[in-house]
């Protein structure tokens, strides 16, 4: 039986952000040698420059692109650790799935939608969605019709682990008496618990297509909608927590070792989100898996 094994998953929302030559991608890193980077951008303006700026800084520290997913602005990159520091035995990563599913306008258009990947890791299966849904205030529920219809649609049930990630665009809240600039004074007066009350995707988790999906409480703030190159909240738009990474673990493997926005990078007006998972193999796991 291999042992346990590490998975980073970064989400970023870029808004369009042409590629800087001078942009430093290591303070979005880990410190630590995860055996598994997961890379999920959205509103992405160039899919080979940005694919090649991570390659080339993660490929000194020992990682290699092993798998890629592009869909309109929507790319996600998958690295795997290949030194002797990995806990998968021999780099077994075998890639079962790599598909896109759209759900823009007509549920067809690719503005909206997810690139997902799936493979086997010592054997446990294991999904990746990298998504962006519908924006704006008052659409949750078409942001639950999103999710649904990927789901249906990737057939993903035999997973053991599924994350999903990305720009959920999930808000707070639809309330009179909670403008843009009383919730930005809210965040000014160390109020953020309060907010997270009114956190839709939090309060959706028990419907259907949120069944068994699991999120580590945010300890960070809003991560939208700043204005690029500050740490301001624009007041056009009313804050929210909507780059998330949700995961479902049908056997109890996954230890989540962090959770964390980045304020420090300012060069879009979402923040970047990443998460470290420990995945413990257990024996005795059965082959298959038929959904609840």
């Amino acid at each position: 039986m291999a042992g346990a094994f590490t998975i980073f998953i970064l989400t970023w929302n870029l808004a369009r952000l042409t590629h800087p030559s001078d942009l430093d991608l290591k303070p979005l890193l880990p410190q630590s040698k995860p055996d598994l980077i997961v890379i999920g951008l959205q509103e992405m303006d160039d899919m080979e420059k940005w694919q090649n700026m991570f390659t080339q800084t993660l490929s000194g520290s020992g990682y290699k692109l092993h798998d890629k997913k592009h869909m309109y602005e929507l790319g996600m990159f998958i690295f795997v650790n290949k030194d002797e520091t990995s806990n998968v035995p021999g780099n077994t990563y075998e890639i079962t799935l790599n598909t896109d599913k759209p759900t823009g306008f007509l549920k067809k258009v690719p503005n909206k939608g997810a690139t997902i990947i799936c493979m086997h890791i010592n054997s446990i299966p294991i999904c990746f969605v990298n998504c962006h849904l519908n924006a704006g205030e008052e659409k949750a529920k078409r942001r639950l019709e999103d999710m649904d219809q990927i789901l249906k649609e990737s057939r993903l049930d035999s997973a053991y682990v599924l994350f999903w990630f990305g720009d959920m665009n999930f808000r707070l809240e639809e309330s009179k008496s909670m403008s843009a600039d009383k919730i930005i004074n809210k965040i000014a007066s160390g109020g953020k618990d309060e907010l997270l009350k009114l956190d839709e995707l939090t309060k959706l988790m028990s419907q259907p297509t949120l069944q068994n999906f699991k999120e580590a409480q945010p300890t960070f703030l809003p991560t939208y909608r700043f204005i690029v190159g500050t740490s301001v909240y624009d007041n056009k738009r009313r804050p929210a927590w909507t780059d998330r990474i949700l995961y479902k673990d049908h056997y109890g493997l996954l230890q989540v070792q962090s959770y964390k926005s980045y304020e420090g990078v300012q060069i879009s007006d979402h923040r970047p989100v990443s998460a470290l998972f420990k995945v413990n193999e257990r024996p005795s796991l059965p082959t298959t898996y038929t959904r609840e």
